[in-house]
């Protein structure tokens, strides 16, 4: 096997992190695959194994590209307005429903990474920061997360 420079291999990793943001966004979570990676980029399968040995890799490729989806459609001033926003979000906005759905996967996977989890403490600390309140923050998170596991399990069982 050639080997590439060091150079090269960045640019490759580059290119294929967009090509997972593309599948993550036209398809979800779910779809970013082995097998759908070689498709769209032309390699073989062991090469883009190379650069994602294992899913957790893949979302590494999103890291710092989906929060931001999230957090522009919620309404923070309340914890009742920040329920509500998850709400209309989840059964309306496609793009919020794949961050939360990839949330979920990822937070209940075995293979949870830092991100998952850092993602939601970060969240919890914010909501508490804003509402003075960890008990009031920890609450609300507890209910859009089961909300969000509800919601997800209904159109999978449709």
């Amino acid at each position: 096997m050639a080997k590439i420079s060091a150079e090269q291999r960045e640019k490759n990793k580059n290119e294929f992190d967009l090509v997972v943001e593309e599948i993550f966004w036209e398809r979800g979570w779910d779809a970013i695959t082995l097998n759908e990676m070689a498709k769209r980029t032309g390699k073989p399968k062991p090469t883009i194994q190379n650069y994602y040995p294992d899913r957790t890799h893949f979302g590494e490729a999103l890291r710092g590209k989906v929060l931001p989806v999230v957090m522009s459609c919620l309404d923070l001033s309340s914890p009742r307005e920040f329920k509500i926003s998850w709400e209309t979000q989840l059964s309306t906005n496609r793009k919020f429903r794949m961050v939360v759905n990839l949330l979920v996967s990822n937070a209940t996977s075995e293979q949870t990474n830092d991100m998952t989890i850092n993602g939601i403490v970060r969240l919890r600390h914010m909501l508490s920061e804003k509402w003075g309140s960890d008990k009031e923050a920890f609450d609300s998170l507890m209910w859009v997360l089961g909300l969000s596991v509800l919601r997800l399990a209904e159109n999978t069982i449709k």
